[in-house]
């Protein structure tokens, strides 16, 4: 692991860890919990990013981006339904929104 990938995933971490002090804090932070459902993602964390994104969309449950988030996890994980799922509800919100037709094409191919 070169020094800036050392660096950034130490980075990470810090992050992750302020973010989780501030869920408990506060279980209604929406963007916190974003953040860390972000966070925990890039971190390969794929499980805690998943349980993340589902505490952010409770409280915005049409929230494309946080929507596209959670397909990206679910397909690390193989979740190919939940995936399909959640392309298909973010897609009543957006119709034409080209990351979420190219992902649905993604996991349709699997």
């Amino acid at each position: 692991m070169g020094l800036q990938t050392s660096s950034r995933r130490t980075a990470l971490l810090q992050d992750k860890a302020k973010f989780e002090n501030i869920c408990r804090q506060n279980a209604g932070n929406f963007h916190a919990w974003w953040n860390l459902a972000r966070i925990n993602l890039e971190l390969g964390f794929y499980p805690q990013s998943l349980s993340a994104f589902d505490r952010a969309l409770a409280f915005k449950p049409n929230h494309i981006e946080v929507l596209i988030g959670k397909v990206l996890v679910c397909l690390q994980l193989s979740k190919f339904r939940d995936a399909l799922y959640a392309l298909d509800h973010a897609q009543r919100f957006a119709p034409k929104n080209s990351d979420i037709l190219l992902h649905k094409a993604d996991v349709l191919r699997r």
